[in-house]
């Protein structure tokens, strides 16, 4: 048990606003640029273009921050932050009259939104090797909070009011998010082994690769469901305000699961969680499929529990537990590429899928997906082995 300054609630404001601005501009992406008149397969390719370039982005800033002589990882995502801000200003002054130019720096806000990832989820982790008290399960749990209010909130604005505010929202929460980064404590941490390159971890975490893999087949099924949530909803039945209400529901869910997170590893070590959660995801997707209305799409969200909340809580307990400490934000930041990549893939194949053949074929494709991660992951933790 740590004995140093408990940071859990500071931590999890600034994960609460990360995730709250998720909800805002990603979540939201679809309709906004439907509303100005793209198609959807345009806005998968621009989705699958930004995915493309944060996971390029992810592993490069990864092994950046690592490095002993590098600023901290506060000071990166600050600057990232101010980026984000100001892509999002150029999104307003460029919406009505320069379409495609605004599609542009939408693409860059999406790529910086999925770049911060690793790098808060490494702000945590690396406060705990400070000796610092921090429960990720409660801080990622806080984030689906307020991603879930947002949604509901969001969802029922852009009904009444249009899409027209969603980059204002996100300027205004990363505001707050700058200010609450401002005021955390940290450290960089010091270690005393030697910097790894990026082929040579690879070579030493080989079984990493499996779960890396089985991670993009999982969040390529995910993105799928999330990133056309809107198609989905009205192809069900319902509307914007639906699909605020579906991806509540969802977020939700999350919230037990996180915050307990530290007392279900009590059961079951992470590396079983992490197969469990695989399974989770197929059987929502059948679900999904499989839903004759909204509320039917209501009901598939239930299996959320287990699903993207265990996936995410406990990969990064499984990545502390296999990597050194040097590999730190290395190892988050290759995961999350693998994220960014599932999330490649979805962009680019859904719309294209939804315009020649309809929802209920991207959503089967969804269930393939899921069921081939699944198979893959129970591979990769099986032959993995956990630092001494």
């Amino acid at each position: 048990m740590r004995d140093g300054e408990n940071l859990t609630g500071r931590y999890a404001l600034i994960m609460g606003l990360y995730w709250a601005n998720y909800a805002v501009i990603s979540s939201f992406a679809s309709m906004y640029l439907l509303d100005r008149g793209f198609s959807n397969t345009s806005i998968g390719i621009m989705m699958a273009v930004a995915a493309l370039f944060a996971s390029i982005f992810q592993p490069v800033i990864g092994a950046y921050a690592d490095k002993p002589q590098s600023p901290s990882v506060k000071i990166i995502l600050m600057v990232v932050i101010g980026a984000f801000m100001i892509s999002s200003v150029c999104i307003i002054v460029t919406s009505s009259r320069l379409p495609m130019a605004m599609v542009v720096f939408y693409a860059v806000s999406l790529m910086l939104l999925q770049s911060m990832n690793p790098l808060c989820n490494s702000l945590g982790i690396m406060s705990e090797q400070n000796g610092k008290r921090v429960n990720f399960g409660v801080a990622r749990g806080t984030g689906s909070i307020t991603f879930a209010v947002l949604s509901i909130v969001a969802g029922k604005a852009v009904a009444v009011y249009g899409s027209g505010p969603v980059p204002w929202a996100a300027i205004a929460i990363y505001v707050l998010m700058g200010i609450a980064l401002l005021a955390f404590p940290f450290k960089k941490p010091t270690v005393t082994a030697g910097i790894t390159k990026r082929g040579s971890f690879i070579k030493r975490y080989p079984s990493f690769l499996i779960v890396i893999v089985a991670a993009v087949f999982i969040y390529a099924g995910h993105c799928l469901l999330n990133n056309f949530i809107y198609q989905i909803t009205v192809q069900k039945g319902g509307d914007s305000s639906s699909m605020g209400i579906a991806l509540a529901i969802a977020a939700f869910l999350e919230i037990p699961t996180m915050f307990l997170f530290s007392k279900m590893l009590r059961i079951f070590d992470s590396g079983k969680w992490i197969v469990i959660s695989g399974i989770a995801f197929t059987i929502k997707a059948v679900a999904a499929l499989l839903a004759p209305n909204v509320m039917g799409f209501y009901l598939a969200q239930l299996f959320q529990v287990f699903a993207y909340p265990v996936l995410t809580v406990a990969s990064v307990y499984f990545i502390s537990d296999i990597v050194e400490l040097e590999d730190t934000a290395k190892g988050q930041a290759l995961f999350t590429m693998a994220v960014t990549i599932g999330n490649v893939v979805a962009s680019a194949i859904g719309g294209r899928i939804i315009d020649q053949m309809g929802v209920n074929v991207m959503m089967e494709v969804t269930v393939a997906l899921s069921a081939v991660g699944a198979v893959v992951m129970w591979i990769g933790v099986k032959s993995s082995r956990r630092r001494a």
